[in-house]
């Protein structure tokens, strides 16, 4: 349906031509059903809190505990991400890619400038 947005292309022929938008819909609407069976249990678990934090994160109101409560699934994502893939390993750096930092970021930057959806970019990625 359209409230889903525009319908999704075929993820193995475009996904290198996404736009933000259509990566949001992937991880929040199909990528917790499609992985659920394919990721071990943990990998899945903080998939599925990555994407939580997400969707509360892009909601056009919050209180001050919502706010809260994105940091600290993000603040533990992070911490379960450098523990798994990175492990303080110099091998294994490039898996720390700026985007994982920046999730450290969003809790202030909903807390500075306020709600997501008043200065996303989606309708410029058009």
């Amino acid at each position: 349906p359209s409230s889903f947005g525009r319908s999704p292309r075929n993820f193995a022929s475009h996904c290198h031509e996404f736009s933000g938008e259509e990566w949001k819909q992937q991880a929040t609407l199909f990528l917790p059903i499609y992985l659920q069976d394919k990721l071990p249990g943990e990998h899945y678990r903080q998939f599925c809190a990555l994407t939580q934090a997400m969707n509360d994160a892009t909601e056009n109101v919050l209180s001050d505990e919502d706010i809260e409560k994105v940091e600290d699934v993000l603040c533990r994502f992070l911490e379960y991400y450098e523990n798994t893939f990175y492990g303080m390993k110099w091998s294994k750096l490039p898996a720390c890619l700026p985007v994982f930092h920046q999730l450290a970021h969003v809790a202030d930057a909903l807390r500075w400038i306020g709600p997501m959806p008043i200065y996303a970019q989606w309708g410029m990625e058009r």
